[in-house]
């Protein structure tokens, strides 16, 4: 060896470093730090993938499914909300028709009741008679 081969000596130290970090580095896949077996492998990752890629499609088409769903119960639920309020309304509504029917039966408890009519009616039936009886005995 010479000293002028000392460099590249070094030199060749870390070529071999290098290719034994990348050697490391391909054993960590499955190949046993080879490219042997590459093609089975890139193979077998096409296969999942495109098992992975049927799977997005099963879940877009589930996710449109669900956010037409929720688009439906949206809508129920502002109609729920739209009647609650018309329910609201009527609650007040049928209050104030409550009011009314107060007001109503407040009047009427002084107003004269049927028997108390029955009673007028006789009296004055009573008193034009009288009134017509004495009137026919001034003319007779």
């Amino acid at each position: 060896m010479k000293p002028s081969d000392v460099p590249q000596l070094f030199d060749n130290a870390g070529q071999i470093a290098s290719l034994e970090r990348q050697i490391e580095h391909l054993k960590g896949g499955g190949g046993g730090g080879t490219f042997g077996g590459m093609e089975a492998r890139v193979a077998r990752l096409e296969s999942d993938m495109e098992h992975v890629k049927k799977a997005v499609d099963r879940v877009d088409g589930k996710l449109d499914s669900l956010i037409a769903s929720v688009g439906a119960v949206a809508s129920t639920i502002a109609t729920l909300d739209e009647r609650t309020r018309d329910s609201s309304s009527s609650k007040t509504a049928l209050t104030n028709v409550g009011a009314k029917v107060d007001v109503i039966e407040e009047r009427t408890k002084h107003l004269p009741t049927k028997p108390y009519i029955w009673v007028c009616l006789g009296a004055v039936a009573t008193v034009s008679i009288g009134v017509i009886s004495g009137v026919m005995k001034l003319l007779s």
